[in-house]
């Protein structure tokens, strides 16, 4: 007896918990909840169930909508924290008049510490590799020991 075709509900729930979980046996199970099959067929049925055109082409579409919802989430995300450690900077660096009325910066360090995050987050933080160098292997040791002579 062989099977029926699957249905576009078997077919979308495959789908999503392929994508989901990245197992054909397991998205197998869950979208054929009432399958009576024996534990060493499914694996088979589940590849041929993968192998469909219009399971591919569903698990493209999920695929493809999870990772433009993940950028806009992102980009989003990236975006409002910029604004904010901007508004931390530009509140930071706004001067006060204390009681002996002189000016002064409100919280330069906080001022600093955002604008060193925003560096970083656009990648203009690069720590620089400095070489380090003891008394014998110094580059001026050298020429040291020809002036000493």
């Amino acid at each position: 007896m062989s099977q029926s075709r699957p249905t576009d509900i078997q077919i979308n729930a495959y789908a999503e918990n392929y994508v989901l979980y990245g197992d054909q046996s397991r998205a197998w199970r869950i979208a054929f909840p009432e399958s009576k099959s024996k534990p060493e067929n499914i694996h088979t049925k589940a590849s041929l169930m993968h192998s469909n055109a219009k399971v591919q082409q569903r698990i493209e579409e999920i695929r493809s909508k999870l990772i433009n919802q993940s950028e806009e989430e992102f980009l989003i995300t990236v975006s409002d924290l910029k604004k904010m450690l901007l508004e931390a900077a530009h509140g930071g660096l706004k001067e006060k008049v204390d009681a002996q009325e002189n000016k002064i910066l409100h919280n330069i360090a906080g001022a600093v510490s955002a604008i060193s995050e925003i560096n970083r987050m656009d990648g203009n933080h690069a720590p620089v590799k400095q070489q380090v160098y003891n008394s014998e292997t110094s580059p001026w040791a050298e020429i040291k020991a020809s002036i000493d002579k």
